[in-house]
């Protein structure tokens, strides 16, 4: 930063904590005081159910911290390794453009980064490796449930190489159990977008919602349908 105002607006801001309010669809600053190492883009949050906790990581997959929203503070938490990244990105932080989901029936962390998986235990404050896939970008999402076809990762990317004109999209499932990958068969579909998309499980409709570029559509996982939306 060559600005001084604009350096000291971020040192100032990078340590303020907001909330957003869906009922008055406004921001809201919080009394507490960041902890943690915090990046200038690029960080990562979750919330941890199980005990209420918010935790937060940097684009380097350092500073771990926890918020604890009823008493509106900040823990530092010890951390035991890096995440299990060689390198880092053409952006600096070795987890840039990583996207994330919360596997409830586990209680970890898991991040999809490129075509690297892996998790972070909360507890133990540890990086996993898992299986990797061959398929570009980075979105993922946990499916809960007990039954067969449930308790999974799903991603959505492409092995395409030439991006230029579109691509195909592919949906990919991993099981945590037995630590396999298999493809969900019939739910390959064209875009005439690439990039990085955005991916979430909403559990009252058991659609997986995707993103990517002002593009809306939505997968039900067990039905096998895509369909665009808007």
């Amino acid at each position: 930063f060559e600005d001084t105002m604009a350096l000291d607006a971020f040192n100032v801001s990078k340590r303020s904590v907001w909330h957003y309010s869906i009922v008055d669809q406004s921001w809201h600053a919080e009394e507490s005081d960041f902890v943690g190492n915090m990046s200038l883009y690029e960080n990562h949050l979750v919330y941890w159910p199980e005990q209420d906790r918010f935790l937060y990581l940097n684009y380097n997959g350092q500073g771990y911290a926890w918020y604890d929203p009823e008493s509106r503070t900040w823990e530092a938490k010890a951390q035991v390794n890096d995440a299990p990244i060689e390198g880092a990105t053409p952006y600096g932080g070795k987890m840039y453009n990583a996207r994330s989901a919360w596997d409830s029936q586990r209680q970890r962390w898991v991040f999809r980064n490129g075509n690297e998986l892996f998790y972070f235990d909360p507890t133990t404050g540890r990086f996993e490796d898992l299986p990797n896939v061959d398929l570009r970008f980075s979105a993922i999402t946990y499916i809960p449930g007990e039954t067969a076809e449930q308790d999974r990762y799903l991603i959505v990317g492409t092995d395409d190489q030439d991006t230029s004109d579109g691509c195909l999209f592919t949906t990919m499932v991993f099981d945590p159990i037995a630590e396999i990958w298999s493809e969900v068969s019939g739910s390959a579909f064209d875009s005439e977008y690439c990039g990085q998309p955005q991916i979430a499980f909403d559990a009252s409709t058991g659609n997986v919602g995707m993103y990517l570029r002002r593009r809306n559509w939505q997968f039900n996982y067990m039905t096998l349908l895509y369909r665009t939306d808007n």
